[in-house]
């Protein structure tokens, strides 16, 4: 039985619809890596998904491959720009404008050395929207299942100094029993570990690194990677809270 058939009528591993799933989709795209890569060794992880899905999913890798990926620190990172993102972007006049891409660079102190620099523009919700994605196919994959209707994702951007508070404020649900993962997809062009909590299945913790760990910016700081949480949804909060809170049933 061929691949694509395997995965039709299948539960969708991203928005979790029974039994709608029409093909399967590489959970990081194939074209996040160079073409020598893509071999027999290169075992990506593959779940069923829906056509709206995975249409969704394929507009957000494109874009993100178009722009986030300049900034690649990947060991062949200036043969992936030029046979990978400056096509796109000669395709796609008016995303390189956007972009401001052939404004010149920018004297930026790294380390203490001033460096010419582009900075790019992305948004910053596509980005996200692309991790909450992939995060739900990681654990479809891992787990065996689609990830709890009544979790989601929730990707955030932690400065380096603040990790270590972070993790503290969740540990207690990842003891160092708990099942995890680690796996690195084309020499650091997809870099990721993740971990399931024993207390409840539908809370894992991951990061994320694609390329070589791209230097971040925004509004919480710098990182070069991403965390990632699934957590109850609001409505689900609200309904344990509304739950604990209703008054025992007469015995």
């Amino acid at each position: 039985m061929g691949a694509s058939k395997r995965y039709k009528g299948k539960d969708c591993a991203y928005c979790g619809k029974p039994s709608c799933s029409s093909t399967n989709d590489h959970v990081i795209a194939t074209s996040f890596f160079l073409d020598t890569e893509r071999g027999a060794g290169l075992r990506i992880p593959q779940v069923a998904a829906c056509k709206c899905c995975n249409n969704e999913k394929s507009k957000l890798e494109l874009y993100i491959g178009s722009t986030l990926l300049i900034g690649s620190r990947h060991p062949e990172a200036n043969r992936y720009r030029r046979e990978k993102v400056q096509p796109r972007l000669d395709r796609n006049r008016k995303l390189r404008k956007e972009l401001n891409i052939d404004a010149p660079p920018v004297l930026t102190k790294i380390n203490g050395i001033l460096q010419p620099m582009h900075a790019i523009m992305i948004d910053a919700d596509k980005i996200s929207r692309l991790l909450q994605l992939i995060v739900k196919g990681l654990y479809r994959h891992h787990y065996g299942k689609p990830l709890p209707h009544e979790m989601a994702p929730d990707v955030s951007m932690i400065r380096p100094e603040a990790e270590a508070s972070v993790w503290a404020s969740v540990s207690h649900l990842f003891p160092p029993e708990a099942p995890r993962v680690n796996c690195d997809l084309g020499r650091g062009s997809f870099r990721y570990s993740g971990v399931q909590s024993p207390m409840n299945e539908g809370f894992t913790a991951w990061m994320i690194g694609l390329h070589g760990q791209i230097p971040l910016h925004g509004e919480d700081g710098s990182a070069d990677h991403w965390w990632c949480m699934t957590r109850p949804i609001p409505e689900a909060v609200a309904a344990a809270r509304s739950h604990a809170a209703s008054p025992c049933e007469g015995k």
